[in-house]
Order: C-alpha cells, then structure tokens, then sequence
C-alpha cells in the first residue's frame, strides 16, 4: 500500500537490450488519488539486440563455400540496409570479418560490393544479398561473401539448394553437390568434356562454340530455375545452352528445391484420454489441407473417408490440415511436428496450422474419442396418432435398461420415473425396455430424432462414445381417443355417434374420420378437449358465436369450417397444423399457451397471439404465408419463419396489443387519405402520413431482431431523428421514399459516417404513390443494446445499396452490377491493379476508362479481396448482343441461366462461360462476375426481375458433363489451385459446338483447351479411325496434377504423350482412371491418342526394336502389366553405356515405345536392355539391334 502521490515506476534496460515497451521511455508516471484503486498491468517490453555478421574470402574452386585453404578478403564493402533504406557501410577487416550488431527489430539486407577488378561473387546467388527479420537476441552469424578470379574461355558451374522453394528469394539458398556435365554441341556421350559430381564444376581454355551443361535429376528434388551471368531465369529444366565467344567466360548456376512431405491421419482413441496412445487407431475420415490459411481457393487437397491424407512436393510455408466435424465424436488432441519430433498437444480444434520445412516430412494425426450415454422417457400422446408428435407428454413409466440381451444378469438399471439415465457406458448394444399397462397402446418410438411407429416395447440401441442417445416411448390412453362414427345422428352430444360410446371430455382427443353418414358435425358451446385431428375428407363446424379449448393441437388435413354470419374463437394451446382447408369466416384464433407453439400459414380474420390473463411466456411462430382479414392481436412475441403476414384491414387499428412481431415481414393495406398511424408488429413501431396525402397502397416492413446491422451490409450513412429512451423507439419525420434496396438501423454519427450500435435491423419498402411525407418511429429492444450506450444519442441509419463479393488473385472477369455515382474505373475498381479490357467481336480487346453496367471485363487484382460496389441497384437487365463472343455483365441479384431469354431467342450458339482460375460452364449469374456467351446473330439479351435475395447463393463451377458415364474426363489441377476439365467420347445426343470455349484469357491466366477451342470433343461410336485431340494448356503453375476418368468402353485404347516426342512425360497407354504430376514448365502440350484398344498386358516384355537393322533410327516397344520403374539403357559389344532412354521412370501399366537415335554412332551391333521393378517382382531382357550405315 502507497500513500497518494505522484509515483513513477523505472526499469534499468539491461546492455545489448531495447526497451520497446513504452516506446518514449522506460518509466510509467502513476498518481493515486486515496480511491484505494490498484494500478496493474504496466507492462515493459525489451527487445534484445540482434546481430549479423559473416566473412568475405577469395573463393578459389568456385564452390560457394568457404573451404579452410582459401584466405580472406580485406577491406571490401558491406552495406546493411534496413526496409529498402541503406543504414550502415562498414569494410571487411585484416581476417575478412564484418559484423552489424545491435540491431533492432525490422526487415534488413546485406550486400557486398566488389573491390577487386575482373574478381565475380560466388556466393550468396543472384542478386548477390543476404535478407533478415531477426528475432529478439539473434546472432546470425556464417552469412559469408565468396568472390573468384573470372578467368576468360571458360565455363563455371553450380547447383545450389533453395531453402523456401521460392526463386524470388535466393539469399537463403546454400551450395549443394550434384551431378554436373558439360558437353560440346549436344548431349551425347561423344560430345561429354567433363562430368563431376561436386557443388561447382570450373572448365578452362575452352574453344569458342556452343556449350551445354546439365544437372541430373533426382527424386523428389524440384528445378525452381538458373542464374545464367547474373540473369536469373525462373521455371528452368537442368540444361542450358550456352555460346561462348572468344575471351567470354559464363556461369550457370542451377537453383533446386526439396519440397516437403505430409501426412496427416485420424485416429481413434479408445479411452478417451490424451495420455494414453497405445489405444489408438486409424479411421477413414475426411482430411483437408490449406495454404496459408482456410479459404476455398487455398485448398490443396482433400479426401473423403480415407485413413490418410498424403501431399508430397509441397514448397515450404504455412499450411493448415483440417479432420471434418462428426456427431458423436470429440477432437481431443493433436500429434504434429517433423517425422522423429511429433509433439502432442490436448485440443478440441479439428484443425492444425503449422510451418512446413523444406526436406523434413511433417505429419499431423488428430486424435478423437467418443463416450456415451442414454435416456429413454415415456411420453403420454393426446390424439392418439403417432404422426402428430406434437402433443406429447411425459409421464412416469417403468423402464428398465439391459446390457446386450434381456435377462436378469444383464440388467444394468431399473426406474419407475419420467426418465431412466446411463451416463458414461461403453460403446456397444443396450436394450431398453417399457412395461406394459392396462389400458394403454403402444404407437411407437422416438430414437435421436427418428420416428419408428409400432407396437412394441423394447428397443435396441448401439451406443458409442461421446454420444448421448435418446429414446422416446409414445404410448396413449385408449379410452381418451374419441372417434367420430356418426352412427345415430349427426348430434355432437349423443354418444351413440362416438367410438368409445361417450361425448368427448377435457381430457379426450377427437378424431373426426371419413363416415357413412354424410354430416358434418359442430361442437356445441363451450367445448373444450385435449385435441382435434381431422382427417382428410372428413369436416368440423366450430360453435357459432362461442368458444371452443383446445388443450393441444389442431391438426386439420380435412375442412374446418367457421359460421359464415356468427364470430366465433378457438383458443388453442399446442400446435395449429392445417394441410387441409380452414374457413375462417368471422372467427378469432387465439394462441394461448405460455410454451412455444407453431401455426400453419393460411387465411384468417383474426389472429391473437397470447391473452391478457396469460403470461407473455412462449412465442408463436408462423411457418408460411399468411392472410389476416380482420385484426392481429399481441400481447406476446410472434415470428414468422418462413414468409410474410399479410393485414388485408386498411384500418389502422386492425392491429393491436402490447406484444411485438419479433422476426419476420408484415405487410399492411394503407387506408388513403388517412394521417393515423398504422403500427407494424408493435405499438411503437408505426408509420404516419402527414396530411393523409399521397398514401402508399400498401407498406411491408421486415423485421431482424437481435441481428447486427453488419450482416446487412457495411456502409452505413447517418439520417436523423429524435431518440426516447423511455419507449425505445427513435421518430424521424418528413421520410419521401421507402425502399426494399435500403436497410433502417439504429447508432450514431460519427464524423459524417453512421455507425450502427443496436442488434435490429428494418426493411421499408412502400407500395404505390411516391409523393407521400411520413413520420416514422421505429422500436427496439433494451435487450439488443450494448450495456453504457447512451440511448438518447441514437439515430436512425440507413444502408447505402452495394453488392459486395470476392475477386481472386490475377486476372477476374467482372461487371458493374450496379448504377454507380461515378462510372471511372478507378472509382469503381480502385484496388486493380491493370486497366478495363473490353471485348467485342469486331475489334478484339480494347481498354475502357469509364465502365457500364450490362458489360464484362478483364481486370487484374495482386491479392484475394472483397470487392464492394455501391450504387443503385438494378433489378433486371437487357444486354446488347453482338454476333460472335459477347462477355456480359451482371444485374444486382443473382439469376438462373435457365431464366434468361434472348431476342430473336434462337440466336445463343453455346454455354454460358464463367472464369474461376479456369473457364466453367455458369449455371447462375451471380453480381459483380461476367460472363461469355456466344451468338449467331447480333440481339438482346434479358434477365428478368429478382424473386430472390440480392447476393443469393454460392455459385459452384459446374459443367454437367462431368456426371455422363459415356464421357471421358480429362481434369488439370496446377499448384496455385486452378482447375479446367476437358471431355470426350461418343455421346450421341450432345451438339459440341455449343461447348466452344470462349477467347483465350490474358496469357498469365490458367488455361486448358482442346486445339479445337472446345471444351468437348466428339466423335462417332464404333469408328475404327484413329483420333488425335490436342490439348493446349496456358500459364500453368507447376507441378501440374493431371488425373483421368475413361468412359467404360473395352474397344478403345488411350495413348496420352506430349509434343516433344514423349520425352516430357513419355508415352502412357492410359487404364480406366489414374493421376499423374508434371514438373517440367516446358509442357505447354497434350495429344491424347484413341484408336481400337488392346487389353492391358498381363506379362512383362520386350519386343525386338523396328526396323532392324536400322538407320539412324529405331522404335522400342515393351509392356508393363502393373506400375513398375523401369530402366531402358543402350550398349555397345565392349558393354559401355551408349545411351539412356529412362532411368528409373515410373510407368502404368500398358504398352510404350521410346525411340533410339543413332545419329552420333557408329555401324555396329549394339544391345539393349529393359529393366522393370514393381512391387512384385523385377523383369530384366537384353536384346540385340544392329545399325547399319
């Protein structure tokens, strides 16, 4: 305890430390003033001075490291900069040392500039700078400067090893020993001067010529590109050419990347604890994972019911793993790290984020458990039918619970109560059983929310873990079921005409079936019983001017009619079904209950809601449309779920009471020439025209209580009026217009902008004359206020109209799906990053400054974002058509393609295209994207008028094709996540000219084509011609996973090859549905193959080379029954190696053919041999080929 006064609190920052927290100094001024208040949370903050440092040495072999022979280099300059700022200069020292300490937090650079003439860097690569954001105390030391003497005639290579997999950063990259070849002219043994294995390969005194270094390939290793003379070159293979000149000296070095591994598995945990892992197990489940973080265009994988998820080349970053959600499951724990460091970690999150390492495999298991439980009630139903389940109450019963079978040694628990309870039992089979009771019928069950109806009394269950199950018994007193006969008379109160014989009781409930007697009964005055069901056929006339009770529900598949000249009430306790026909005449129906209850839709006088001797517990939800004739009454809170209340009385007090319409749409009928107000769903929320001129015919208000006004939009303009906290209610006058585009809320202005603070929401919209002045007062709850609002402070806000969605990365194809203020790009678009581009058949692309609605255009975003819009919206659309390619844009909601009409209407000549990172077949329009469309003639184009929500539903890319099992599907996925999938086969009943694709997207922008800009390629069944189908791709992000579906027809063989000769991806005779990955950027094309098929080989085999002898060429043919690796390696007499056709390629099962150019050799007889390894077995043949000159 301190006496009041001014304190100060210090700290003393240690050396080599930075108070960071405060930022102005390390001191806090404290004043007590005797309130006995304490003063916590002074926080000080220190970051520990990092440091970098390295050496610059004469790299004498080239090699990017420093080796214990080669000496320093001293005084040459060093440079830091700190975000993109030069902050420090400093010279290496007599032992070729540099060092940069005390640096505070940031983004920094160190770079070398060379001192000595004709001397070149080795190391760091290209750019030749090392990048940092040091953590708090780093000591990045080792970041060294490598420099060599460029000697003239020669030729330097190196393969370094990239860190991250990005080649935009190369400062993290380390030397790496390779393979390394240099050959003179072309790849050929003859033409090889030198191969080594090491990090760096230095070729002197060579002649001038064409030059061409390799680095070999090896599993699992990406080639991310080369820096060739300090030019680097991304998405590069392992070769390059080079000329070099007389006194010219280059050097290549090629960057690789090992990407990561990943696993990730669910696993079932017996016991349910964390601590205990030898109970665990894994379980087919759906696995997801992310890039970065969880979005749909992040997705990278998923699989459903599988025991594992397996990712191989994956570069490193961010990645998040996710395990579906499932009833009856808990996620417990995660088990994730590097293979070897697994760390466990209790959590009930069903998703991991982690940092992939490159080279490490990383693994990720979720470990869930299940415990269970189980009650069982018996409920009492009151109609006597177990399809009305409404009714239903529970009463005390004799149950018993068994483990397995029923017998006295497995009884687990026995009750005579409203419930029998089993907590935490194992998994397995239980039985429950219900005693029988004179008197009683059985109608069925009730298990976890599925209705069996029968007759018996014992039901088995298969409990498992961590679900609770719940069995309901339904039974029913057969003496309280009363069944109209009619068998006397047509008399309610003669109980000859009734099954049993006796005039229904408070307790009884009434059936009123389809009888002989063609009557109609009608309850006499003062009825009152448990139910009424009236079956379909069959009809009931209430008492005229009186009242029937109803204690439960009134289920009405027949007619229930009201007296066409006398009022009349029902007051109704439980539910009000009507799938039949209700006449309501001049009745009043009154919900009464203090529980929730539910009414059908449908026409109505009046309709009251609570009563005034009720309490104001329990709501009353409306499920359907619904028209009220007469008056509404509340006196509790009434919600209608699915539609709007229609109040066909135009007298402003056709609505009354104290209670409120919580949720939901009321439309009224306005009386014209009448300034009294009409109130909408509550007594304080009314609209009053001045002067009664101009009325509107009709006004619908939507009301969202407890609903943030953000979820209707987020730009909020302030508007006025006076707040009265005693009601709850703000009052603006003078209101001109009402809209159903223009959302009401209630908050504050701040600075010009509304600010929503209140948890409601209000949609006006006005029917009929315009020139109107209304005084509006809109009402809220206390409870939807945040607690020290000042409430006298609210206004009433109104929601400026904008369509808001997602663009993607790259290049989109948008519309202004709106009537904006101000037309320019800019204005529109002001986050992108390209100009407009507009096409038109007649002149291509062309670039628009100043946009309209009803056009499509290209744009190019950096980055994923919300785009909004805001202006007028427009509620339906006509579109000029210009005949050929038309990219169109979109109204305001979202429509369906099959809606949309042209004139003349036969002029659409193919699908409706959108673009999602690869063209789709667009089942909907949806505001803000366009849209191709191609025609044969020039016309309009006509979207109809919204019957829906603005922004609606999500679009999924859908072709439709994708389902014909005549249809072979050819699907591309690239790295960056963008998909395009192609099909062809036989399908007779298809017209492909409708599935021409539209123009090519800008080249940046993914795309698969067939050569004939078709989506689908079809051709004749049965044909014995050979078809070839080129395939174009555009702008793919490697790897590229290609995966195949063939249509079920044995007769065709599928041969897919590449248009280098099958040295790409070679030559694949393709089964029914496989996958593949390409890593290779220089694959820009596909033939795909489709003659009369053979059957898959059952035998491995090599066949002998044609022609033979041959000059200089010659084919190769082998089959592979199963996927093996296979080698296929070329000899000459003396057994040295001539060439390699594959080595240790993974090949599908099938028949293949490589070609053996002879060019470089000489006549001979050379051998070769096919060496094949599956998982079975390894095949190895050697046959002889002869070449002859």
């Amino acid at each position: 305890p301190r006496a009041p006064g001014l304190y100060t609190v210090t700290e003393r920052v240690q050396g080599g430390w930075l108070a960071t927290i405060p930022s102005a100094a390390p001191s806090y001024d404290v004043t007590l003033d005797g309130s006995h208040v304490n003063v916590t949370n002074l926080v000080f903050a220190n970051f520990r001075l990092a440091t970098i440092s390295g050496k610059v040495y004469d790299d004498a072999n080239r090699n990017g490291v420093l080796d214990g022979s080669e000496s320093a280099l001293i005084n040459y300059p060093i440079y830091l900069s700190k975000d993109n700022v030069q902050i420090s200069r400093i010279t290496s020292s007599f032992t070729g040392d540099y060092s940069f300490p005390n640096l505070v937090a940031g983004n920094y650079a160190v770079s070398e500039s060379i001192r000595t003439a004709g001397y070149q860097l080795s190391f760091p690569p290209f750019p030749g700078v090392y990048t940092f954001t040091p953590l708090s105390g780093d000591n990045l030391a080792g970041n060294n400067f490598g420099n060599y003497v460029a000697t003239t005639n020669s030729m330097t290579i190196r393969t370094f090893s990239d860190q991250d997999g990005s080649f935009a950063t190369l400062g993290d990259a380390r030397p790496k020993s390779w393979n390394l070849k240099l050959y003179r002219d072309s790849v050929a043994p003859g033409s090889l001067l030198k191969d080594t294995t090491a990090s760096a390969l230095t070729v002197g005194s060579l002649a001038p010529g064409v030059y061409i270094v390799t680095e070999a390939d090896s599993a699992g290793w990406l080639n991310l590109g080369l820096v060739r003379d300090a030019t680097a070159i991304p998405r590069h293979t392992g070769t390059d050419t080079v000329a070099l000149a007389s006194g010219q000296s280059h050097a290549i070095d090629f960057l690789k990347f090992n990407p990561g591994r990943l696993v990730v598995r669910k696993l079932a945990d017996a016991d349910g604890l964390t601590s205990t892992a030898t109970d665990r197990n894994t379980i087919p489940w759906n696995l997801s994972l992310y890039q970065g973080f969880i979005a749909p265009g992040n997705l990278i994988r998923s699989v459903a019911s599988a025991e594992s998820l397996f990712v191989d080349s994956l570069p490193k970053g961010t990645y998040v793993a996710v395990e579906s959600d499932s009833a009856g499951w808990k996620h417990i724990g995660t088990l994730a790290g590097p293979s070897g460091g697994v760390v466990s970690e209790s959590s009930s999150v069903s998703s991991k984020q982690f940092t992939l390492s490159a080279v490490v495999p990383y693994r990720v298991d979720f470990v869930n458990a299940n415990a269970g439980s189980l009650e069982a009630r018996t409920t009492r139903d009151t109609d006597g039918r177990f399809a009305t389940g409404g009714d239903r109450k529970v009463i005390g019963w004799p149950l018993k619970l068994y483990k397995g079978t029923v017998s006295p040694a497995n009884l687990i628990a026995s009750v005579n109560a409203e419930s029998l309870i089993a907590s935490n039992i194992g998994p397995g089979v239980y039985v429950v059983v219900e005693s029988d009771s004179t008197g009683w019928s059985h109608l069925g069950t009730t298990l976890d929310g599925s209705d069996s109806a029968g007759s018996q009394h014992s039901i088995s269950i298969n409990v498992v873990r961590n679900h609770k199950s719940v069995l309901q018994f339904a039974n029913y007193y057969t003496r309280n079921r009363k069944v109209w006969t009619a068998s006397a008379d047509c008399e309610w109160g003669n109980a000859r005409n009734w099954n049993p014989q006796d005039v229904p009781q408070p307790p009884d409930t009434v059936v009123i079936p389809v009888t002989s007697r063609p009557c109609v009964p009608v309850a006499p005055p003062h009825t009152s019983v448990a139910s009424i069901s009236i079956d379909p056929g069959a009809a009931l006339r209430i008492p005229p001017n009186d009242t029937l009770f109803v204690a439960g529900d009134v289920r009405v598949d027949g007619t229930l009619l009201g007296d066409p000249l006398d009022s009349s009430v029902i007051v109704i306790s439980g539910n009000w079904i009507v799938h039949g026909f209700f006449d309501a005449a001049l009745s009043r129906l009154v919900f009464a209950s203090n529980l929730d209850q539910t009414m059908s839709g449908g026409s109505y006088f009046s309709l009251q809601i609570g009563r005034d001797s009720t309490a104001t517990g329990g709501r009353v939800s409306i499920l359907g449309k619904t028209r009220i004739g007469g008056t509404l009454t509340l006196h509790k809170d009434l919600t209608i779920v699915q539609d709007t209340l229609f109040m066909l009385n135009d007298s402003p007090g056709a609505e009354e009471g104290a209670g409120s319409l919580k949720t939901g749409t009321i439309q009224r009928v306005i009386r014209l020439n009448t300034p009294q107000p009409y109130p909408f769903g509550s007594r304080n929320c009314r609209v009053e025209f001045h002067d009664g001129v101009s009325n509107p015919g009709k006004i619908t208000v939507g009301i969202f209580s407890d609903r943030l006004p953000t979820d209707f939009g987020s730009s909020w303009s302030p508007v006025g009026g006076v707040a009265d906290s005693a009601s709850n209610t703000v009052t603006l006058d003078s209101v001109r217009k009402f809209s159903r585009l223009t959302s009401w809320a209630f908050g504050i202005n701040q600075s010009g902008i509304g600010l929503p603070i209140v948890r409601r929401t209000y949609t006006i919209d006005a029917h009929g004359d315009t020139g109107f002045s209304a005084r509006l007062a809109l009402h809220y709850n206390q409870s939807e206020v945040p607690v020290g609002v000042d409430e006298s402070s609210l206004i009433l806000l109104q929601q400026n109209f904008a369509v808001r969605d997602s663009v993607a990365a790259g290049w989109n194809m948008v519309s202004v799906p709106v009537t904006p203020h101000v037309l320019l790009k800019s204005a529109i678009f002001a986050n992108a990053s390209s100009p407009a581009f507009m096409y038109s058949p007649a002149s291509g692309y062309t670039v628009q400054d100043t946009l309209k609605p009803g056009v499509g255009y290209w744009l190019r975003f950096n980055s994923p974002q919300l785009v909004d819009v805001p202006g007028e919206m427009i509620t339906q659309d006509t579109v000029d058509l210009a005949e050929g390619w038309n990219l169109v844009g979109t109204p305001s909601f979202v429509a369906d393609v099959g809606q949309i009409s042209t004139s003349p209407a036969t002029i659409v000549s193919s699908k409706f295209f959108g673009y999602g990172g690869g063209y789709y077949i667009a089942n909907t329009f949806r505001p803000l994207k366009s849209y191709w469309v191609k025609t044969s003639h020039s016309g309009k184009l006509f979207v109809p008028a919204a019957s829906s929500q603005y922004l609606g539903k999500t679009e999924a890319p859908i072709s439709g094709l994708s389902s014909r099992k005549d249809l072979s599907t050819f699907s591309f996925l690239d790295a960056a996540g963008h998909g395009q999938s192609l099909y062809f086969g036989s399908a007779r009943d298809i017209n492909p000219e409708m599935f021409e694709m539209p123009p090519q997207p800008p080249s940046e922008s993914f795309d698969v084509r067939f050569g004939s800009n078709k989506m689908l390629e079809i051709y004749p069944q049965d044909s014995r011609e050979i078809r070839e189908l080129h395939i174009l791709m555009q702008a793919p992000v490697y790897p590229l996973r290609i995966s195949w579906q063939l249509a079920n027809s044995p007769r065709e063989r599928v041969t897919l090859t590449d248009d280098a000769g099958g040295k790409l991806i070679g030559k694949r005779i393709l089964q029914q549905e496989g996958t593949m990955l390409v890593e290779n950027p220089a694959l820009h094309r596909l033939f795909l193959r489709i003659d009369e098929g053979r059957q898959i080989p059952v035998a491995f085999s090599l066949k002998q080379c044609y022609p033979n002898p041959f000059n200089p060429r010659t084919t190769i043919e082998f089959d592979i029954p199963n996927p093996a690796r296979v080698s296929l390696i070329v000899y000459d007499l003396l057994g040295k190696e001539v060439a390699v056709l594959a080595e240790n390629r993974d090949y599908d099962s099938g028949t293949y053919t490589l070609q053996f150019d002879a060019s470089p050799y000489a006549s001979g007889v050379y051998f070769y041999r096919l060496t094949a390894r599956s998982r079975e077995n390894m095949y190895q043949k050697v046959l002889k080929m002869i070449l002859l000159r």
